[in-house]
Order: structure tokens, then sequence, then C-alpha cells
């Protein structure tokens, strides 16, 4: 299954900390803790110094690791 994240998230959304705000309110209807927020945000930075274009990549990477989060798993 193939799903275009870019495609969804408007495009103020740009930034690791708004792009991980912005999924996990549409994923789990709520903020995740900021402890856990750190480290989505953490491997996104782990590739690289993070620019505009990276968008692209780090919003799939974000929404992979918020899926992969206690918090989504207690669900």
């Amino acid at each position: 299954m193939f799903a275009d994240l870019p495609g969804q998230t408007p495009l103020s959304v740009s930034m690791p900390k708004q792009i991980v705000e912005f999924w996990s309110q549409r994923i789990l209807g709520y903020s995740m803790p900021a402890t856990i927020q750190e480290i989505v945000i953490a491997e996104i930075y782990a590739h690289h110094a993070f620019v505009d274009e990276d968008r692209v990549w780090a919003i799939p990477l974000a929404v992979s690791a918020i899926l992969m989060s206690p918090e989504f798993q207690w669900r």
C-alpha cells in the first residue's frame, strides 16, 4: 500500500517538530509526550542537517516512528 504522506501534509508544516506534531495529532488524536517527540525529532536529524526540501523523506520517517511508538501500540 502506498500513501502520499507529503501530499497529505500542509506545506506550512515543514520543520521536524511541526511534522511530528501534525502527524501525531492526525494518527493518535493527541500530541505525543515531549520525551517521545524528542526521540522522533532526533531520528529525523540523525540522518543529516534538515532543510525544507527534506520534508519529503522526513514525513514518512516520522509517521513510521509514530506507528512504532508505545502510544500507538497502546491505542
